[in-house]
């Protein structure tokens, strides 16, 4: 879990400056739910509520393509950072969307099916990934 508290320190507001709190707001797509992902979801909803991020939880009922378009969704409505994990080969998917939307992205608890890319070198706007 040191990925998700990484990923809810990178999107922290300035809590003081004036009328800041819960301004930010963030997305975390998981791709059910179950005992774990509930869990999982529970952990990063305290984080965020401990440093006043809005944080919305989607669920993709084991779908790759409703995941992508809950991505999309919350993407264009003005998301202010995605957090993902790698979900039937679509985190590169995520990251491009996260990419044409300028939004930071923070890959959790998976790493991506293509290794090789990295953080800020292969899209500018993925900020954390992984460790290992």
């Amino acid at each position: 879990m040191p990925a998700l508290f990484c990923a809810v320190q990178a999107v922290e507001p300035d809590l003081s400056a004036p009328n800041t709190k819960a301004d930010y707001r963030a997305a975390i797509f998981l791709p059910h739910s179950s005992d774990f992902w509930d869990r999982f979801e529970s952990f990063a909803q305290a984080a965020a509520d401990d440093i006043g991020l809005q944080l919305k939880a989607y669920h993709a009922g084991m779908s790759a393509d409703r995941m992508l378009k809950q991505v999309q969704t919350a993407a264009t409505s003005g998301v202010d950072a995605i957090l993902f994990m790698e979900f039937q080969g679509i985190g590169e998917s995520i990251l491009q969307i996260a990419e044409h939307h300028k939004i930071p992205a923070l890959l959790l608890n998976t790493g991506l099916d293509n290794e090789s890319l990295l953080p800020r070198i292969h899209y500018q706007y993925w900020i954390v990934k992984r460790p290992g």
